[in-house]
């Protein structure tokens, strides 16, 4: 993987967890999932969101990112951790004005 998305997965697993950042994986990697004709999507069948990083979801990410889709996962990973901090959540909600001001741009 390139070094930027390894990081934003490392980041996150520590910030998040594992299965949170792993579900947030497999939404960024289904929204990538274009519908290239009628039926017919880039990836294939969607991915389950169960949290888990196993054979589809790694195979999934390394065919995004020989896509050259890396940028991609990394910002829409970062979405969804900055929606996370956002959210009604006030244990997190220390966080968000950190995280938001090094990270929105």
């Amino acid at each position: 993987l390139p070094d930027a998305l390894a990081l934003e997965l490392f980041e996150q697993s520590v910030n998040l967890g594992r299965p949170r950042t792993c579900r947030h994986l497999q939404q960024v990697l289904n929204a990538l999932n274009a519908e290239v004709a009628p039926g017919v999507f880039r990836y294939g069948t969607d991915l389950g969101i169960d949290g888990v990083f196993g054979k589809l979801t790694r195979g999934r990410l390394h065919k995004a990112v020989a896509d050259g889709r890396a940028s991609a996962i990394r910002n829409g990973l970062n979405a969804l951790q900055g929606a996370r901090y956002v959210e009604k959540n006030r244990a997190r909600r220390r966080f968000a004005g950190g995280w938001l001001a090094k990270r929105a741009a």
